[in-house]
């Protein structure tokens, strides 16, 4: 999954972000974006590896305004 924050006029203002750096093989799909009035953006998808002891799981990383983690 990748990221990258914009400004209002959509002109980006981080370069790409890697967002699942360490859960990164296999099919991971179904991304979905969340924000909060800080600016502060969670990215969750599923996975297919069986990263959580299944068959296919959820996971999330929490980006602060300026695109760290």
């Amino acid at each position: 999954m990748f990221a990258r924050f914009t400004n209002a006029s959509l002109v980006p203002t981080t370069p790409d972000l890697f967002v699942n750096t360490l859960l990164n093989l296999e099919v991971q799909d179904e991304p979905a974006i969340g924000w909060s009035t800080g600016g502060r953006v969670l990215v969750a998808w599923s996975e297919r590896h069986g990263y959580d002891g299944e068959q296919m799981g959820v996971f999330a990383r929490l980006l602060n305004p300026n695109g760290t983690f």
